[in-house]
């Protein structure tokens, strides 16, 4: 496969995980007393960061965000518009970019400048990090990002106390992340072989 195949066979994917992320969006169920429902926005932001190599996860995030302000109704409830970036939820879609980026820094980290045979073909350097490990850190790492951006955000936004913010932007969602964490690093198993495969063909 040459590099302009490689190079648009990556565009493609980053536009298929933003429209993930868009069909994510519309699975919503709400919080009490939180203007910021529960989504599955966060489940292919994850696998999108393991799964893409970094610019490309960046784009597909950015790819998502923009067309939200452009106008069409891929946020959270069929929502749209830079309002919405503004508003109490603004703080979390925001993060997704740098958490998309982290992610796939994490992953594909390489212990030289170039992956030998062995790495290719799943296997180790000695003192390198295992995909698995990588993967559980990655997730953990923009999850983290998310709230980390998300809850200042939204408490800044409302005039909410701090400890309140934490009760109902941040502490209600932790299950849930937790259950898309360990999702996204079992499904990036079988599609880490899929993608690798079509690369091949």
């Amino acid at each position: 496969m040459t590099d302009q195949t490689k190079h648009i066979r990556n565009i493609v994917l980053a536009a298929v995980f933003a429209a993930l992320i868009a069909v994510g969006a519309m699975i919503r169920f709400d919080i009490p007393l939180s203007p910021v429902p529960i989504t599955l926005q966060t489940f292919f932001i994850l696998l999108a960061g393991i799964l893409l190599r970094p610019l490309y996860a960046l784009g597909a995030t950015a790819l998502y965000i923009f067309a939200g302000i452009a106008g069409l109704p891929v946020f959270a409830g069929g929502t749209s518009g830079f309002a919405v970036i503004l508003g109490p939820s603004g703080g979390f879609i925001i993060g997704f970019l740098p958490a998309a980026l982290i992610m796939s820094l994490i992953v594909h980290m390489r212990p030289g400048n170039k992956a030998s045979a062995a790495e290719h073909a799943g296997h180790l350097h000695r003192g390198a990090l295992s995909p698995l490990f990588r993967d559980v850190l990655a997730t953990v790492a923009g999850t983290l990002i998310i709230y980390a951006i998300g809850y200042p955000w939204i408490v800044l936004n409302l005039g909410w106390d701090w400890r309140i913010g934490l009760g109902r932007a941040v502490l209600p969602y932790v299950p849930g992340d937790v259950v898309k964490i360990i999702a996204a690093v079992l499904l990036a198993i079988p599609g880490r072989r899929i993608l690798q495969g079509n690369a091949r063909s």
